[in-house]
């Protein structure tokens, strides 16, 4: 694999164009990404250019990635050093605390909604075939329909235990199974 951000640039560029690229373009490409995107990760930008490809060759398209393509591509990609082999990367300073890419919010009649989070760990799930439709959380609040969960309605373990059982059957079986739990320690 190409060492350096500009030989990263030249042989991407090589592939996309089928013609050999002017040290100067890919010098121009590299300033580029600096001032967009700020420091740039030579794996990641590597892994952005394959997505970008893949992405494109699953579509009718009759033009050439350009630059913004492989940007929008950088954005979504995670370094593949961040990421654990068997999952997301951890995020210790998620706003959201939401641990592992996954978080609720409610509807307006107050059911809960498996949203993804905005931070490396819930764009990890965004890029896996199963999750890549589901809304961000900023997404689903811009909406104004829904709203974040007060922080004291659950405990640390019940949210967790939410969180896992939702991806392990889906939202409405985990909730229909946490509430019954609660109706049933509560005597109802």
């Amino acid at each position: 694999m190409p060492s350096s951000l500009t030989d990263i640039v030249l042989r991407n560029l090589q592939l996309i164009r089928s013609r050999t690229p002017s040290v100067s373009e890919a010098n121009t490409w590299v300033e580029e990404f600096n001032r967009k995107l700020g420091s740039i990760d030579p794996a990641r930008l590597q892994a952005a250019f394959d997505a970008a490809r893949e992405e494109a060759a699953g579509t009718t398209r009759f033009r050439p990635l350009h630059f913004d393509d492989i940007a929008h591509a950088y954005k979504r990609t995670h370094s593949p050093g961040d990421a654990a082999p068997d999952g997301p990367p951890t995020d210790p300073h998620c706003r959201r605390r939401c641990v592992d890419g996954k978080v609720a919010v409610l509807d307006s009649k107050n059911y809960a909604i498996l949203a993804l989070c905005d931070c490396g760990a819930g764009a990890y799930w965004s890029g896996q075939p199963a999750w890549g439709s589901y809304p961000s959380i900023s997404d689903l609040l811009s909406t104004r329909r829904f709203k974040e969960p007060e922080e004291d309605r659950v405990s640390q373990a019940q949210a967790e235990w939410l969180r896992d059982r939702t991806g392990q059957v889906g939202i409405k079986q985990a909730l229909a199974e946490f509430t019954a739990e609660m109706d049933r320690r509560a005597g109802r």
